[in-house]
């Protein structure tokens, strides 16, 4: 074989290698790249249950009610018997401010309701006791000389002594007349008067009343049992007065005030906890007094707790531009474990239907306006139309299209599937096949490949 012949040979062996490679690089693309998709589903039964629908939102645990406590007035203390932490029951005496200013005070109330009452009784009764036995021997004398008048009237004969007798009767009649009339006039009671005088002894008496209320007052008494939070005030020091502030924890309040004046103590109720909770202005309008509740809290691992809505806002809150309506869900029952401040995880159930058909949503499909589902029975899937009712958290009413027990057949993804490989026992080779080695043909040949070690 001449050099010619020798080169020919050796460029069709390349073609060949080099148009095999390409084959054998594209069926192993071919055969793995590709792929396809198809629906994962499940059988899921129809059951008889409740449906619920809920909205949920965290909030913040305070006492149902929060009481500022103050004394009336203002004033020294002179003892102070609680601190914080302390629990209280009703009527307990807490603390005392100097009473002498409220016991002047009252005993000058009580001087004038004594003064009111003396008006009141002269009005009643005009005449004095002096005054009465005066007018009372007045009209005795007055009588006596009409009596012996009428006697010598009686002894006279004589026409002349007969006049002169007649004319003392008729003097000593007169007298008579004038002093009774002269004393009905005094004894005469005035009603305006005694209406005047009535009236100032009805404030004398609401004085002496206010009077004592503010010497009681000067010892400050727990109004009802509960924890004391905190003292803010010494012996010794001034507190303020203003009295008791009360603050139940109502969904738009805040924490409770008593005005410019710093509270002496706060009493918390902590029997009676609530949860404070802002929920989505999309969520509030399903939610109403009287709607019951699942709370959970964070440190009270596993406890699953219960509840009723009791109030709910009328008017938003904004906070950083996000619209919120506060609502106030009492605990059924407090653990021992809940405190203030907690955060707690609120979900109002809004709407329920109890002895219903359900099933879970993602097996109903809707497509204008109507409702169906794919049930299976004895191995067969058929398209049922149904009638919904409910649509809960996680499952559907159906009202009517499915009974207890049928076979739904429920979409639960998209997976992907890829071809196995046609050629399963060709072996995929990684680098080149051949080469040009050693500079050229005589050289090194092919890289190992068609025509060995070449030719020098």
């Amino acid at each position: 074989m001449n050099m010619r012949t020798r080169t020919i040979v050796i460029y069709s062996t390349l073609t060949v290698a080099v148009v095999g490679a390409g084959g054998l690089a594209y069926g192993a693309i071919d055969s793995s790249g590709s792929s396809s998709t198809k629906t994962a589903t499940r059988l899921v039964s129809a059951t008889v249950g409740t449906v619920s629908q809920t909205v949920s939102a965290t909030g913040t645990v305070q006492p149902a009610t929060s009481l500022d406590l103050n004394f009336a007035n203002g004033g020294v203390l002179t003892a102070v018997n609680v601190k914080a932490g302390d629990k209280v029951n009703t009527g307990q005496v807490l603390a005392s401010i100097d009473p002498a200013k409220a016991k002047v005070a009252l005993e000058s109330a009580q001087a004038a309701q004594g003064a009111a009452q003396q008006k009141l009784d002269q009005a009643k009764n005009p005449l004095t006791a002096s005054e009465q036995a005066q007018a009372a021997a007045s009209l005795a004398q007055a009588q006596a000389q009409l009596d012996a008048a009428n006697q010598q009237l009686a002894a006279a004969t004589s026409p002349s002594d007969l006049a002169k007798a007649q004319t003392a009767v008729n003097q000593a009649q007169a007298n008579l007349d004038s002093v009774k009339a002269a004393n009905d006039a005094k004894a005469t009671v005035d009603p305006v008067a005694v209406a005047q005088a009535q009236a100032a002894l009805n404030q004398a008496v609401l004085n002496v009343t206010e009077a004592q209320k503010d010497l009681d007052a000067t010892t400050l008494k727990a109004p009802s049992a509960g924890t004391i939070s905190v003292v803010n005030f010494a012996v010794g020091q001034t507190v303020g007065g203003g009295g008791n502030s009360a603050s139940s924890s109502s969904s738009s309040s805040g924490s409770a005030s008593s005005g410019s004046s710093k509270a002496f103590a706060t009493l918390l109720d902590l029997d009676h906890m609530v949860v404070k909770v802002g929920f989505a202005e999309a969520d509030a309008g399903k939610v109403a007094a009287g709607q019951p509740a699942t709370l959970s809290i964070d440190s009270l691992t596993g406890q699953r707790l219960t509840g009723t809505v009791s109030e709910i806002d009328t008017v938003s809150t904004v906070v950083s531009n996000v619209v919120t309506y506060n609502a106030i869900v009492a605990f059924d029952s407090v653990p021992t474990a809940v405190k203030p401040g907690m955060t707690a995880n609120v979900s109002v159930i809004t709407a329920s239907r109890d002895n219903v058909v359900e099933v879970p949503s993602a097996a109903i499909s809707t497509s204008g306006g109507a409702s169906t589902v794919t049930v299976r029975t004895n191995g067969k899937d058929t398209v049922r139309t149904v009638e919904t009712g409910l649509k809960g958290d996680g499952t559907t009413e159906v009202a009517s299209g499915l009974n207890d027990g049928d076979q739904v057949v429920m979409s639960v993804g998209v997976v992907s599937t890829s071809a196995s490989n046609r050629n399963t026992g060709t072996q995929t080779r990684t680098g080149t096949v051949g080469g040009f080695g050693g500079g050229g043909f005589g050289g090194g040949g092919f890289g190992g490949g068609a025509g060995g070690g070449g030719r020098g």
